[in-house]
């Protein structure tokens, strides 16, 4: 839970990019995505307390070599 006026970034490992921006922008944070397929890395770590509108980079990969 985070406090009044704070947010909570919640991890979106593994989503979508959809799945990861709904994820984010429901606890009123903003997605800065990069690359396609499923999250494999946030640029700022899960159950971190931030200010409401911050930006997450969320990498994607499609997981094909």
């Amino acid at each position: 839970m985070a406090p009044p006026g704070k947010a909570v970034v919640p991890n979106v490992l593994g989503m979508s990019m959809r799945e990861a921006g709904e994820t984010l922008t429901k606890v009123g944070l903003a997605i800065v995505p990069t690359g396609t397929g499923k999250a494999v890395w946030q640029s700022t770590p899960m159950n971190t307390i931030v200010t409401p509108g911050t930006e997450v980079i969320v990498y994607f990969e499609d997981g094909k070599k």
